[in-house]
C-alpha cells in the first residue's frame, strides 16, 4: 500500500506540473488516479480520492459510474453522508437498469440510516418501491427498516407485512422475507 500511494502522489505531481497536457488526457490520468486511491484503505486516502474527485468533475464532462460509486464510498467512510447521498442520486439517474437501481437504492437507505435519518432512508425505499413497484428486495428492505425502527410500533410492521404478501404473494418465498420474520418473532397467523 505505501509503494502504490507514493506512486500515487508522484502521479499527481506529474499532472499539475504539466501545462500542456490536453483536457482528455488531464481527464484519463485523474481516472487512473482515482482508480488507484479507491484501492487504498485509509482515511486520509479516501480524503485525497474526494479532493481528486472534486477536482476531476471540475473538468470531466460526465464521471462513470465506477467512479462515482468509489467518491461515495468515501464521503461514507469519512461520514459525509450527504454527500454520499448526493452521489447515488446521480448514479440513479445515469442508469436504467432496474437490479442496479434497486441497488442504490438500498445503498441510498443504509446511508441515510447511518446519518441517523431512518425516517430518510424510508422514504428513499417507498421512492425506490414506487419506481420499481415488483422489486422484493425493496420491499423486504423496507420492511427490515420499519422492523429495525424501534419508534414504529410492531403492529404497523405486521400490517405492512401483511398488505406486501397481498400485493406480492411471492415474496413468502424469498429466503430474506423469511429471515426476517424469523428474526424479528413476527409470525403470520392472520393471513
Amino acid at each position: 500500500a505505501y509503494e502504490m500511494l507514493r506512486t500515487l502522489v508522484g502521479s499527481e505531481m506529474c499532472i499539475r506540473d504539466r501545462n500542456n497536457l490536453s483536457e482528455k488526457e488531464r481527464c484519463d490520468y485523474y481516472e487512473c488516479l482515482l482508480r488507484g486511491y479507491a484501492q487504498l484503505t485509509g482515511e486520509e486516502d479516501k480524503k485525497e480520492l474526494l479532493r481528486l474527485g472534486q477536482a476531476y468533475e471540475r473538468i470531466a464532462e460526465e464521471v462513470p459510474a465506477d467512479l462515482l460509486a468509489n467518491m461515495a464510498d468515501a464521503n461514507e467512510k469519512c461520514g459525509q453522508y450527504e454527500e454520499a447521498l448526493r452521489i447515488y442520486e446521480r448514479m440513479m439517474e445515469q442508469t436504467e437498469d432496474h437490479r442496479e437501481k434497486e441497488v442504490l437504492y438500498e445503498r441510498e437507505a443504509q446511508v441515510a440510516v447511518s446519518a441517523d435519518m431512518p425516517e430518510k432512508g424510508l422514504e428513499i425505499l417507498r421512492k425506490g418501491i414506487q419506481e420499481l413497484p415488483e422489486s422484493l428486495e425493496l420491499r423486504i428492505a423496507y420492511l427490515k427498516q420499519q422492523c429495525e425502527d424501534r419508534s414504529i410500533e410492531r403492529a404497523v410492521c405486521m400490517a405492512e407485512i401483511e398488505e406486501v404478501i397481498k400485493e406480492l404473494p411471492a415474496i413468502l418465498e424469498e429466503k430474506q422475507f423469511q429471515k426476517l420474520m424469523k428474526e424479528y418473532g413476527l409470525s403470520l397467523i392472520h393471513i
